[in-house]
Formats: structure tokens, C-alpha cells, sequence
């Protein structure tokens, strides 16, 4: 249960600032249908699993609340609340310079992940397993209780 603490307090971001922020991006060697359907797959996967334990989610000692949006082909969102923490990420999907590569460009928390490594890509897929993460933290949690 510590760990469940833990990665939920660790999931809170806070976007500061004087409005504006910069968006990051990144050129990746990847077709952007394929970028898009691979990030859109572990999304669905996460939701999925989130819509299926509706009820231990919410009977959980902490629970979490999961939800996405997405624009197919173009555009995905997340967020993710437990403990009084929320994280949120917005990726949008465009084509790249040349044919096969894609122009990644992510709203990531400042706090994201590096589990994959510290490029833009890598922490987009280190904050979608970190949210699929603790979501199965949380059913492990009810299933002991």
C-alpha cells in the first residue's frame, strides 16, 4: 500500500507559469499511423481495464481515476487522479519530414517518468505505464483487502 501512496503522490503535477508553455517535440522514425495506433492501443488497454473494475476501483483505499480522450489519428489525452493528485498528457501526432518519421509533440507533467529513458518518446511511454502501473496497484490492493 506504501507503494500505491507513493506513486500516487508521485503522479501529482502542477503546470506553473505566467500562462504560455513551451510544447515539446520530437522527430521519431516511425510511420504516425502506426505511433499513433501503438500509443492509442496502451491507452485503450488502461481504460479498459479501469471500465471493467468500476466498482473495486472505487471501494479501493485509495482510488484512482483514469480517463482518455482522443482524436484518431491526431491526438490523444490522459489523465489520471488518485490521492487528491492529478497528472495529465496531451500527444498529438503529425507527420513527420519524410514519409516513415512522425513529429511527436507532448504536453508531458514535468514530473513524468524516465523509466525508458529522458527523450520526449520515452517519457510519453514511461507515463502511460506509470498511469497502467498504478491502476493495477489499485486492483492488487482491493483484491488483498
Amino acid at each position: 500500500m506504501r507503494k500505491l501512496l507513493a506513486l500516487a503522490v508521485l503522479s501529482g503535477a502542477t503546470l506553473t507559469g505566467c500562462g504560455e508553455h513551451l510544447v515539446a517535440q520530437q522527430v521519431i522514425e516511425r510511420d504516425p499511423v502506426l505511433l499513433y495506433n501503438a500509443l492509442s492501443n496502451a491507452v485503450s488497454e488502461i481504460q479498459s481495464k479501469v471500465d471493467a473494475n468500476k466498482a473495486e476501483i472505487a471501494r479501493a483505499k485509495v482510488p484512482v481515476q483514469f480517463s482518455s480522450d482522443k482524436v484518431d489519428g491526431k491526438m490523444i489525452h490522459v489523465r489520471i487522479a488518485a490521492a487528491g493528485h492529478v497528472r495529465e498528457m496531451t500527444v498529438w501526432i503529425e507527420p513527420g519530414p519524410n514519409a516513415a518519421q512522425t513529429l511527436l509533440k507532448a504536453d508531458v507533467p514535468s514530473d513524468a517518468p524516465t523509466n525508458n529513458g529522458t527523450d520526449l518518446f520515452s517519457r510519453v511511454k514511461s507515463t502511460i505505464t506509470a498511469d497502467g502501473d498504478l491502476v493495477d496497484e489499485v486492483l492488487r490492493s482491493t483484491e488483498q483487502s
